[in-house]
């Protein structure tokens, strides 16, 4: 019936707070497609942070190109990695700025991500990050999704951990202009897996909240089973 959907990325009570500020708006019209629109840190707030949890964690700092290669090496090895960079998504989804990521391939990513770190239902599925021109390759889809806002058939079975029972994905295609960072690291997660594709899940633990600030992100990834935690640039490890 209808040629294309649009959702936005706020589409519940809380686009309420766009919608007020365009109701009152009276300038040349803009374009309301970016839902980066929350806190960011500089590399100051963190340094200080790391350097109070240094007897738990070792962390490097890496140019981008080179933390991206490296993200995407340990998601290739099955690490869990939480990734905090840049401004927060503002919407009911973690779109790569404050989200939990990990290899889509197998089931037992899926259990280990819900029993471990979500510590909820074994059924619940998670989503899966695609860049746009390799989506129409693996989900049934016709137009962009940036915002992980539609249910998508599979086309192929590759991605267990990122499928429900009944096949389908809640699909997340990523461009360059909409999230550079996250579309170059998935595709390095392309050069060494085969696949421009992530698992992707919302950065935060049973009963919390998405996580907010830096000292949030540190201490959850103390107190859980998170493989490796990214805050900006910075590549953080549990010391042993």
């Amino acid at each position: 019936y209808f040629k294309s959907v649009d959702i936005p990325f706020a589409p519940s009570d809380a686009g309420s707070a766009i919608g007020a500020c365009l109701y009152s708006y009276k300038g040349k019209r803009k374009k309301n497609t970016n839902p980066y629109l929350g806190d960011s840190y500089k590399d100051s707030e963190i340094i200080s942070i790391l350097d109070y949890f240094s007897n738990l964690v070792s962390f490097k700092k890496y140019h981008n190109d080179e933390l991206l290669i490296n993200i995407a090496k340990h998601i290739k090895d099955e690490k869990i990695i939480a990734l905090f960079r840049e401004r927060m998504e503002f919407g009911a989804r973690a779109l790569g700025n404050r989200s939990i990521i990990a290899s889509p391939k197998h089931a037992d990513m899926r259990k280990k991500l819900n029993k471990v770190i979500k510590k909820r239902e074994g059924f619940r599925p998670f989503a899966p990050s695609v860049t746009l021109e390799n989506a129409n390759k693996y989900f049934n889809i016709k137009e962009p999704v940036p915002y992980m806002n539609i249910v998508a058939n599979n086309n192929t079975k590759m991605f267990a951990a990122a499928t429900h029972i009944d096949g389908s994905s809640r699909v997340q295609t990523v461009t360059n202009e909409s999230n550079s960072n996250y579309y170059k690291l998935l595709k390095e997660v392309g050069k060494v897996t085969g696949h421009e594709v992530l698992l992707n899940t919302s950065f935060n633990l049973k009963d919390q909240t998405i996580t907010r600030t830096p000292l949030q992100a540190i201490e959850r990834f103390i107190s859980s089973e998170i493989d490796i935690l990214v805050l900006n640039n910075y590549f953080i490890t549990r010391k042993k």
